[in-house]
């Protein structure tokens, strides 16, 4: 992300998560998100199509309209942020939707009216998309249990995502569960780093990436350790990284763990010790792992 700021380009985060609007604030972000009352109504619209009557028609109707109404205005806001001079990074964050089905939809607006930008501007400005938790923005639906409508919404995303290249979008997708992500849209991204993992099938995944032998090493890594092969890697192979401690990211860790103490200290205990959360020291940082045996080809 900082890489992409520093080379002049737009960044835009869907970020769930509520940590990089803190990580990245000396880079003075720009909240896009939908105001609280439109984001209310959205996820309770959405809810009203759940729970209506068969078919859920008139429910239906609303629900467009509303969506109709919403749309040029995040165009707009879209708009003003990519048009503005220099870089800049943008964060969609709803902190007031909970339902799945309304955070795609909100993504999808968003992501529609880049992809719009972008293709009637053609690169005229580098624009990277940041997604994550990527398995609740683009997950993979063969087996998800989505409606008809909410199936439409993953593939729109997923569509906009595969097409933004041509445009100058480019794309980071970001998820600790690989295997819940879009297979379509993983089999597309041409760098892939991936850090300690146990699950098998996300595994299985890696190993059509990095090949049977390396992916060995992925379930072993320790803390700030990965694998990464692609374009953006000066390598015909995969590669151990081993990546520096840095206080700053530590320190940031512990600011987001102390505001969260602080949004659970009515309820919580009173003694709670505070860790990064890396859970290492600088001191952590020594040798590849013991574990990279003879027949890991590294």
């Amino acid at each position: 992300v900082r890489q992409a700021l520093a080379r002049g380009g737009k960044v835009f985060c869907v970020d769930f998560t509520g940590e990089y609007e803190h990580r990245l604030s000396d880079c003075e972000p720009t909240s896009l998100g939908l105001p609280d009352e439109e984001a209310r109504e959205l996820g309770e619209r959405l809810f009203a199509v759940e729970t209506g009557n068969y078919g859920a028609k008139d429910e239906k109707r609303d629900l467009q309209v509303f969506v109709d109404d919403i749309r040029p205005k995040i165009q707009k806001r879209v708009d003003t942020f990519l048009t503005e001079d220099g870089a800049g990074i943008g964060i969609l964050s709803l902190p007031e939707i909970t339902n799945t089905k309304a955070t795609l939809r909100a993504t999808e607006l968003y992501l529609s009216s880049i992809f719009e930008w972008a293709r009637n501007h053609r690169r005229l400005r580098q624009i990277l998309v940041v997604l994550e938790e990527a398995h609740t923005v683009i997950p993979e639906t063969s087996w998800s249990g989505f409606d008809s409508d909410t199936t439409w919404v993953v593939n729109r995303i997923g569509q906009i995502a595969l097409q933004g290249r041509k445009y100058g979008v480019g794309l980071l997708i970001v998820s600790q569960r690989t295997a819940l992500v879009s297979k379509t849209l993983l089999s597309q991204c041409n760098t892939c780093i991936a850090f300690g993992m146990q699950d098998r099938t996300g595994l299985n995944y890696l190993e059509t990436v990095f090949g049977s032998e390396h992916v060995k090493a992925v379930a072993r890594l320790r803390t700030r350790e990965a694998v990464a092969f692609g374009n953006a890697v000066l390598s015909d192979g995969p590669v151990l990284l081993s990546i520096p401690f840095d206080e700053a990211k530590a320190a940031a860790s512990r600011a987001l763990d102390m505001t969260d103490l602080e949004r659970s200290d009515e309820d919580g205990p009173d003694d709670v010790e505070i860790a990064s959360s890396d859970g290492a020291s600088p001191e952590a940082v020594g040798d590849l792992p013991d574990a990279l045996d003879e027949d890991i080809p590294f």
